[in-house]
């Protein structure tokens, strides 16, 4: 996962291997997923994945991210709180994350604060 993220930072911002792993290293002990650095999608869980996604995108500065449908990927999770404190741990916008679901999922999304569309 360490590389996946890593990769990103090597081709689109010129860094280093070394700084890349080191700044990824700093964002996955943020988010406690430090235990999954060296592993690869298969030995993660949904969970895990979707938020090295979140990651992966939060670095490309520039690009909006777009979270669709996030209980198809995350169907054990009973709330998406973990969603918005993972992305206001990162510094992300609100304006930066537009969540597309489906509208009897709005119940889900109450006073989040981010963008929802129906």
């Amino acid at each position: 996962m360490l590389e996946n993220i890593a990769l990103i930072l090597q081709i689109h911002q010129r860094l280093s291997r070394a700084k890349a792993h080191k700044v990824v290293a700093a964002v996955l002990d943020l988010l406690n997923l430090e235990k999954i650095s060296q592993l690869r999608y298969e030995s993660c869980s949904n969970k895990e994945i979707f938020l090295v996604q979140i990651i992966r995108a939060c670095i490309q500065k520039d690009a909006k991210i777009i979270i669709e449908q996030p209980f198809i990927l995350l169907n054990e999770e009973a709330s998406l709180d973990f969603i918005f404190e993972t992305l206001d741990m990162l510094g992300i916008a609100h304006e930066r994350v537009l969540v597309i679901d489906l509208q009897h999922q709005e119940n889900y999304y109450k006073e989040s604060g981010w963008h929802i569309i129906k």
